[in-house]
């Protein structure tokens, strides 16, 4: 009895594949003959392949079956089925699947077609099958449940240490096609979590009415399996000596790029702030949708602030690729809410709406 106790044991505390029923989604990608390198013709086979992933959420196990034709040994398409398993494998967790998801298998020639062989026919058997079954594929602690990675904290006044509300933006840089939730945001909150990535960067951006803006880079380490990462942050009152309006710095329409007219203001601001390098400013990107026009829908609503937050990033980042230092310098995407022309008719007056402010802190 103690040795079956024993065994059960170490079956619960090892990875175990949970592929109950049918898989939700498979295809399969080819290969030359004797190789095991990823075809360019498969891209589109990958493409649809990931989304069907990405649309599975944290759930999802994947199993990869290489096979070949009848040409060679045994023993030898053996080895050429498990390769070219082992290189889809490597190319999904390029694009984000976590290798923990993927378990990699050869039948070789085994289920080859072995009666009216074309060349036609030896080219399908030549292939990796790719499955995608729904709920989790591993397991890691002994209770069955599987360990989660979580990114969260509170936010809180600098000063008085309490809890305030606020928005809080948590993005991925640089996000892998599978990643899900690359942005989240958190509206009138005074704390978040939601469950993060390994090898992954993520933005924490906090604003809140009458305090400053802060950024905050979190980077989950590559052996992390589970636990929660805390990153508070502590905002600051936000007073304001000068406000500043930079309405000639352009961007191309509904883009953050700026327009070569652009040049002269964003000169004029990298020289205010080369002058006297005891200045801290917040960066305001505002953007044009007159009162007049039809209500934001709550899409509008995240495409015009994500809009006006980029843009003020931009001429952060312009400043700071300059030589001005970042400790210097925040910013905050405003959308419509501080428009210079609520009810703007012509294009003049629009493109008045369309600027950056720059506030002075100290």
């Amino acid at each position: 009895m103690r040795i079956v106790v024993h065994i059960m044991l170490l079956l619960l505390s090892v990875p175990l594949w949970a592929q109950n029923g049918k898989p939700v989604y498979t295809r399969q990608v080819y290969f030359e003959f004797g190789k095991y390198d990823l075809r360019p013709d498969d891209n589109k086979t990958f493409t649809a392949f990931l989304r069907a992933v990405k649309a599975q959420g944290e759930g999802y196990s994947i199993t990869l079956i290489g096979h070949t034709d009848l040409i060679d040994n045994d023993n030898f398409n053996s080895k050429l089925g498990f390769n070219r398993a082992k290189a889809v494998k490597e190319f999904l967790i390029t694009k984000g699947v976590p290798a923990t998801t993927i378990k990699i298998e050869s039948k070789g020639e085994k289920l080859a077609q072995q009666t009216k062989v074309t060349d036609s026919i030896r080219a399908l058997n030549r292939k990796v099958e790719m499955a995608l079954y729904a709920g989790k594929g591993v397991t890691s602690t002994t209770n069955g449940q599987t360990a989660e990675i979580k990114l969260g904290g509170h936010i809180y006044d600098a000063e008085t240490k309490k809890l305030i509300k606020a928005t809080i933006s948590v993005t991925i840089k640089n996000p892998r096609e599978v990643d899900r939730d690359k942005i989240k945001t958190y509206k009138q909150a005074d704390e978040y979590e939601q469950v993060a990535i390994a090898e992954r960067t993520y933005s924490v951006y906090v604003t809140a009415d009458g305090y400053r803006a802060e950024n905050y880079f979190v980077t989950i380490p590559s052996n992390q399996k589970s636990g929660t990462i805390i990153q508070d942050a502590y905002l600051k009152k936000l007073t304001i000596k000068r406000r500043l309006s930079y309405e000639k710095i352009y961007f191309v329409p509904n883009k953050d790029e700026f327009l070569p007219t652009a040049a002269d203001e964003l000169e004029k601001l990298l020289k205010f702030m080369q002058h006297d390098s005891t200045i801290n400013i917040e960066i305001r990107g505002h953007i044009n949708y007159p009162k007049n026009r039809t209500p934001m829908t709550p899409l509008d609503e995240f495409l015009f602030y994500d809009l006006s937050l980029r843009r003020a990033i931009a001429v952060y980042n312009h400043l700071t690729t300059n030589g001005i230092k970042a400790e210097r310098m925040s910013y905050r995407g405003m959308s419509n809410s501080e428009m210079v022309m609520p009810y703007a008719r012509t294009l003049e007056e629009s493109m008045r709406n369309m600027r950056v402010e720059v506030l002075v802190l100290n």
